[in-house]
């Protein structure tokens, strides 16, 4: 049963991996399912890379899953080639865990996309943890639309953390 499901599917997933992508996406995603599998009477661990895209009108899709068992700037730069290869030109950020070799794959492969490492959180401790969010959970709340107007929503922020207050061109 499960050979007959696994054949009459197998050519519908390929397809689906194969299809032409946007040429643009304004945001990727990556990120990881981890699990364990059975190969020859070994168990082993292996991970399902899920890249999602926000595309132009802001929709989100899945470009690819990617089955790996290493991450490496070598298998990370086969994956963004694959993308390339599917019509993918631009992209101006990609969002990732601290996946091994991912940032130099990404220069490598789309020079102009900036690296985001999510879930900065991770790297507080608790205590900052719970501050930082409850920081931004305050600056939210007060912002019926928290993109309507940075600078007072940014004032706001800093003078509950007494922070440096930073121009928007990038520099303090």
């Amino acid at each position: 049963f499960i050979s007959d499901v696994t054949d009459k599917i197998l050519p519908q997933i390929e397809d689906w991996q194969n299809r032409p992508l946007d040429e643009v996406y304004p945001i990727l995603y990556i990120d990881a399912i981890h699990y364990s599998v059975r190969d020859n009477g070994v168990i082993r661990k292996l991970a399902a890379y899920v890249i999602l895209g926000i595309n132009t009108e802001g929709k989100k899709e899945v470009l690819t899953i990617s089955v790996g068992d290493n991450e490496s700037a070598k298998y990370w730069l086969s994956v963004m080639n694959e993308l390339k290869n599917r019509g993918v030109k631009d992209v101006l950020i990609i969002c990732a865990d601290g996946l091994t070799g991912i940032k130099e794959a990404i220069a490598a492969a789309f020079p102009k996309t900036e690296y985001q490492r999510c879930n900065g959180l991770t790297l507080l401790r608790q205590t900052g943890r719970q501050l930082v969010q409850g920081l931004v959970l305050l600056v939210v709340q007060d912002q019926p639309d928290p993109l309507a107007d940075l600078v007072p929503a940014e004032e706001g922020f800093l003078s509950r953390g007494r922070g440096p207050r930073r121009n928007h061109d990038g520099n303090p």
